[in-house]
């Protein structure tokens, strides 16, 4: 049996004109909105859309916030394990590697000069070669906490 209409149009045209259920509709007539002035249920529905809309975008900044946190989290706990280190200790690891090559650069003259006096030149490339290897094997072996 068909409900009847109330003004032009039943409760169920007013509920999918608006896109409510006519649930909706009786609770809104209860809170004293005309629900026969299509004007009025939209209005009404337009509050509750907007509402809605609030309501999930502050969950999804609610959402957003409490991945962060566990995303900090999650970084802190790597931190304390090991797995990330410091910009601090790698800027202090650099300069002394950065010394550690400067003091061979400065030593590689008097360490060649004895080694190539009076050497042809083919001779002299292949002690470069020799000790430019040396010298790289050398840093290869350093681990940062072994560094002077």
């Amino acid at each position: 049996m068909a409900r009847p209409r109330q003004g032009r149009l039943s409760q169920a045209e007013m509920a999918a004109l608006v896109g409510t259920s006519q649930q909706s509709l009786r609770k809104w007539a209860k809170e004293g909105i005309d629900i026969t002035d299509e004007a009025a249920v939209r209005a009404r529905a337009a509050q509750v859309d907007r509402r809605v809309a609030d309501s999930e975008d502050m969950a999804g900044v609610k959402l957003r916030k409490l991945k962060a946190e566990a995303d900090l989290k999650e970084h802190e706990l790597e931190v304390e394990r090991g797995r990330y280190v410091s910009q601090e200790s790698q800027r202090a690891d650099g300069q002394r590697l950065g010394l550690i090559l400067q003091g061979m650069m400065l030593k590689m003259a008097g360490d060649l000069t004895p080694v190539l006096a009076g050497r042809p030149a083919g001779e002299v490339k292949k002690a470069i070669d020799k000790y430019a290897r040396e010298k790289l094997v050398e840093l290869s072996q350093y681990a940062p906490d072994t560094l002077p």
